[in-house]
């Protein structure tokens, strides 16, 4: 049976597989131009969106982590661009991570991204210690690896560091799937992130279903309707009436 998500409109909406999740972002390569580039950027800017709901950004230090390789790495250097844009005070911690699932053109758009960041000023920093000592809000753009990325001791040293800054009054914003769970399955490892929302990319997954990921919202990759319906498994695609944010309100 197919998992399905229910919006406060009463939309159904489908939950797919991580494996499902890349064959959507394939097709959609090949039926939209310039691609994975532009699904980034679409995304960057309904995570910048997600971010700024609640407290004032400009009182507190934004800190990201992303995992360098990543979709949801280039989709959190979007999302950094932006804040720095518009002055917020963002620091971004950056992991090379070992290579998981790609598709063409990904790693073009990523390094684009990165490079744009740059350009921004925001400090880009790879030790804990250069973090700021409190963080109103910290956004976690690392892949969604699974459990097995807690066997890292350095992925687990930042988790334990994002879990810390939680229970300090921060807030914990995870792209995708939080870090330690699996995206398909929903097993989640000891040391995983518990954020305090989950901002799904173009579509939920069905790991999420059950896992400790706090309010769930679904972000608008700018993907045509078209390339959903070449995917038989999406049944029921995000529908965005209200903006580029779909939150979801219950699952069965």
């Amino acid at each position: 049976m197919r998992r399905l998500f229910l919006t406060h409109r009463g939309d159904l909406v489908s939950a797919v597989t991580a494996s499902e999740a890349r064959q959507l972002l394939a097709v959609a390569e090949r039926v939209q131009a310039p691609g994975i580039a532009a699904i980034v950027e679409s995304l960057g800017r309904s995570v910048f969106v997600a971010a700024s709901l609640g407290e004032n950004l400009r009182d507190f230090p934004v800190v990201i982590v992303a995992g360098r390789g990543a979709l949801t790495g280039a989709v959190g250097c979007a999302l950094a661009r932006h804040l720095s844009n518009q002055g917020v005070s963002v620091t971004v911690f950056a992991m090379n991570l070992p290579d998981g699932p790609s598709f063409p053109g990904l790693a073009a758009a990523g390094e684009n991204q990165w490079r744009a960041l740059l350009e921004t000023g925001a400090p880009v920093v790879s030790s804990p210690a250069d973090l700021p000592r409190q963080a109103g809000l910290v956004v976690d753009a690392l892949p969604a690896l699974g459990p097995s990325m807690l066997d890292n001791p350095k992925i687990a040293r930042i988790c334990h560091w994002v879990n810390h800054a939680r229970q300090g009054g921060g807030e914990v914003l995870s792209l995708d799937i939080p870090c330690g769970i699996d995206a398909t399955t929903g097993v989640v490892a000891e040391g995983a992130l518990r954020p305090d929302r989950t901002v799904c990319l173009a579509l939920p997954k069905t790991g999420l279903q059950g896992a400790p990921c706090g309010e769930i919202v679904v972000a608008d990759a700018g993907i045509p309707a078209r390339a959903y319906r070449r995917i038989a498994i999406v049944a029921h695609p995000c529908v965005f009436h209200e903006g580029f944010l779909l939150p979801l309100q219950t699952t069965f």
